[in-house]
């Protein structure tokens, strides 16, 4: 499957992490379907209740609890070898994260439920957005100081 394109359904599960057009998020894998949208049935359980960490070069609005399909190329998580290092790989074993990789763009990537509800993450990213309208592009000196340490 690395480097192939297919589909997922599932929902974000994690607060995104903008930069710019870029966003960067867990998803938790409903269903999955390797071959071509028009042909799709969904029944596939490879990544079934997995998580994945994606990246969207696209400006979308993204809230934890949203359930999205996109086309995604994927790639095994893997970190480098240096002794002393950071292991990057183990890490995202121990989050329980299987793949990483990027969404596609396609016009079938659609947002097809919500269900962000009054859940911890939902909380937690409604008073991101808040302090975001409250003081727009670092009004604040020390905004990313309060949004490290209320965030968890």
């Amino acid at each position: 499957m690395e480097r192939n394109d297919f589909w997922v359904r599932g929902s974000i599960v994690s607060l995104p992490e903008v930069n710019g057009i870029n966003s960067q998020f867990l998803f938790k894998v409903e269903k999955s379907c390797l071959k071509p949208l028009s042909s799709c049935d969904f029944s596939n359980e490879l990544l079934q209740d997995q998580l994945i960490q994606l990246n969207i070069y696209q400006e979308l609005l993204l809230d934890p609890g949203q359930r999205w399909q996109f086309k995604v190329r994927l790639k095994r998580p893997h970190g480098f070898a240096n002794p002393g290092a950071f292991d990057y790989e183990a890490w995202l074993w121990q989050k329980q994260i299987r793949a990483n990789g990027y969404v596609r763009f396609d016009d079938e990537n659609i947002l097809y439920g919500d269900e962000t509800g009054l859940n911890f993450t939902s909380l937690r990213n409604q008073f991101r957005q808040k302090l975001d309208r409250l003081f727009p592009g670092q009004g604040l000196k020390h905004l990313n100081l309060i949004k490290a340490l209320s965030y968890w």
